[in-house]
């Protein structure tokens, strides 16, 4: 009887959102921060010492590009842990590879 009343419906614990990002979307630093899941201060010491993403100055305005941000990440990715001696040891650090 449950499937009859609910037939052709999803339940609602298997609705799931899709969000369609747009790559050449602007992120503010507050949003830039969330993306990369680290503290906007510390993307603000990166800016200033070097190692950060690719950013706009507008003015007092700073903006990222998603997909700058999406590729800075994606070059500090590791498989192993023998593979991330390469990386920056912190953050802050600028990038051996530049």
């Amino acid at each position: 009887m449950y499937a009859s009343v609910n037939a052709g419906r999803t339940p609602d614990h298997c609705r799931c959102e899709v969000k369609m990002t747009n790559p050449d979307e602007k992120l503010s630093t507050d949003d830039a921060a969330r993306h990369m899941g680290i503290a906007k201060a510390t993307l603000a010491k990166m800016r200033c010492c070097g190692g950060s993403p690719p950013f706009l100055r507008l003015g007092r305005k700073i903006l990222y590009v998603r997909a700058d941000l999406d590729v800075w990440l994606n070059a500090r990715r590791a498989t192993s842990t023998s593979h991330a001696d390469r990386l920056p040891r912190r953050l802050t650090d600028p990038d051996p590879a530049a």
